[in-house]
């Protein structure tokens, strides 16, 4: 922890510096947790519950079910208009801190008690200096964030292309080269074939694909594709070929 728990004001009901320390690291465990009021009905009605079962033990008050139970619908109320950013294990241990008598002496276990033990809580020199300190790291974690990198027109052509690349690399077969590889080939200038070479193999594949009779489930395929974009895959993959036989990357 920082400096500053330890040089926080002191006020005369503070802990020896040993349970101070002690309880700082707790409120700090605690105070990251989720807050009582994101869970459910169910679940902070249960979670109370049972911090109020707690109390019951350590504080050996009599306090029946039915008192339980009206407590803590008053305690969700309260912590509603109160204590709004309270987390679920900081309710727990605002009343167990308040059970062993840290925020004064118990003569009942009554609700304005256990209200005074959230109070006590929210104003100790311990929570409010771990919550300082929160608040500063959260405020030095925004202020490292770095703002999203934007990749230009090149880098996201580069990208699909080697995806497209890296697909054919383990299926070899043109038929499943995805419809924009050519595209993002050629305006990325990645395509590396004479012109007169690209269009001479575009145009033979597209006469035999005119005249092919399927032979299987890829030529079926194919004749259900529009020509032109079965050649812009056949080229690919031929250029796709070169560059996996010659060792090479887009």
């Amino acid at each position: 922890m920082s400096n500053e728990l330890s040089t926080t004001n002191a006020n005369p009901n503070r802990l020896p510096d040993k349970k101070h320390a002690t309880l700082a690291v707790e409120i700090q465990k605690a105070i990251y947790g989720q807050k009582l009021l994101d869970m459910n009905d169910i679940k902070q009605e249960t979670f109370i519950i049972m911090s109020l079962r707690q109390a019951v033990i350590l504080t050996q008050k009599k306090l029946s079910e039915e008192r339980i139970n009206v407590y803590c619908d008053e305690l969700i109320k309260d912590i509603k208009r109160n204590f709004q950013w309270i987390a679920a294990d900081e309710l727990k241990l605002a009343i167990e801190n308040g059970s062993k008598g840290m925020y004064g002496e118990i003569y009942e276990l009554s609700y304005t008690q256990i209200f005074n033990w959230l109070k006590s809580y929210r104003d100790s020199d311990e929570r409010k200096s771990v919550h300082a300190e929160a608040v500063k790291l959260e405020a030095e974690k925004k202020a490292k964030q770095l703002p999203p990198v934007e990749i230009t027109r090149e880098q996201h052509l580069r990208e699909m292309a080697e995806i497209a690349f890296n697909i054919y690399k383990v299926k070899r077969n043109f038929i499943l080269i995805p419809e924009d590889a050519f595209f993002y080939l050629e305006e990325g200038g990645f395509l590396k074939m004479p012109n007169d070479e690209k269009n001479a193999e575009l145009e033979k594949v597209k006469k035999y694909l005119k005249t092919v009779q399927p032979a299987n489930e890829w030529f079926e395929v194919l004749r259900n594709e529009p020509i032109k974009l079965t050649a812009r895959k056949w080229v690919t993959g031929i250029y796709f070929e070169k560059l996996i036989q010659q060792g090479k990357q887009i």
